[in-house]
């Protein structure tokens, strides 16, 4: 996972509560054990930058970069976001750009 330091603070978060690498840490640890069996090893890395190009970095050497993508239905949803576009555009290997899961439709 990566994180970086946001152009602009909420108004509503004091700087005594302003930790993302720790909201970051917390937001990969409970994906981990969303999908963690036990039957599979998962390795782990949290890192500050871009997520496109901590991405596109790691995959240098690699045969294959899979990347989520999250949508946001109907047309909108057709399209990549900005980062599994970048990655497509500029990773140096093939890139999988795995959709959400959709809902299942009646009689479907």
């Amino acid at each position: 996972m990566a994180w970086q330091m946001p152009a602009m603070l909420d108004p509503q978060v004091t700087l005594e509560d302003f930790d993302p690498e720790g909201w970051s840490r917390a937001g990969l640890d409970e994906a981990l054990a969303r999908v963690s069996t036990g039957e599979v090893a998962v390795d782990s890395t949290l890192v500050q930058g871009h997520p496109a190009g901590i991405l596109i970095a790691a995959a240098a050497n690699a045969d294959l970069l899979v990347v989520g993508s999250r949508g946001h239905g109907g047309f909108v949803g057709a399209l990549l976001g900005s980062v599994s576009h970048r990655c497509v555009a500029h990773a140096t290997c093939p890139v999988v750009v795995v959709p959400p899961p959709q809902p299942a439709t009646a009689g479907g």
